[in-house]
């Protein structure tokens, strides 16, 4: 059995696509534009992602109504 993204504090981008209900080409393009928190590791190559900056900045994203 293995952890939902929604327990585990890292995730990697399809994980991490799961819990924000994307895609993992979109969670690319974010990382790749600099506009989501990550964390790279293994000389640079694995790209993860803290599930607690996510939620910080999910809440940054909220557009309030008028």
């Amino acid at each position: 059995m293995t952890d939902s993204p929604c327990r585990r504090r890292y995730m990697n981008a399809r994980q991490l696509a799961e819990y924000i209900d994307s895609t993992v080409g979109s969670v690319r393009q974010l990382v790749r534009q600099r506009r989501v928190p990550f964390l790279r590791v293994a000389g640079g190559r694995r790209v993860l992602f803290d599930r607690r900056e996510i939620d910080t900045w999910l809440q940054a994203q909220r557009v309030n109504a008028q």
